[in-house]
């Protein structure tokens, strides 16, 4: 991706946590719905004027220009969240990450939705350390 799309869909994903319409978010923000979409849709940038607003109402400008999520944007809990995620080793981060994608997925508007998946809470088989016989096919596996 470039920066002008990077910087449109990082407004975009803003403007829906706040819970406004286009049209709204840019009224709050001085700008008509049209010159709103020109910025979510990546043909224009906004200017310093109009961030500055932006900021004013809850917006985290420095996730919108770098993808950086802001400490002071997360709740405690996402902030909790976050430390425990940055101490984790490589290998639980990617387990966390693909069971946060297994459990949501977006509907036709892109609202997240719970997703349908059965979990299922049985341990079935068992191990063995040692010999394995089939006495029926007069096999033997192991040492």
């Amino acid at each position: 991706m470039h920066f002008l799309s990077d910087v449109s869909s990082r407004l975009q994903s803003e403007r829906k946590r706040i819970g406004l319409s286009q049209e709204n978010f840019g009224k709050e923000l001085g700008v008509s719905k049209r010159t709103q979409a020109s910025y979510e849709g990546g043909t224009n940038l906004p200017d310093a004027s109009y961030l500055i607003a932006a900021k004013q109402i809850g917006v985290d400008i420095n996730y919108v220009l770098f993808g950086t999520l802001s400490d002071s944007s997360l709740g405690d809990s996402e902030q909790g969240l976050l430390a425990m995620f940055r101490d984790a080793p490589p290998l639980l981060k990617a387990a966390v990450i693909g069971a946060l994608r297994a459990g949501l997925s977006t509907n036709a508007s892109g609202a997240i939705q719970e997703s349908q998946a059965t979990v299922i809470k049985k341990v079935v088989g068992q191990a063995n350390t040692g010999v394995v016989t089939n006495n029926a096919n007069k096999m033997k596996f192991g040492k």
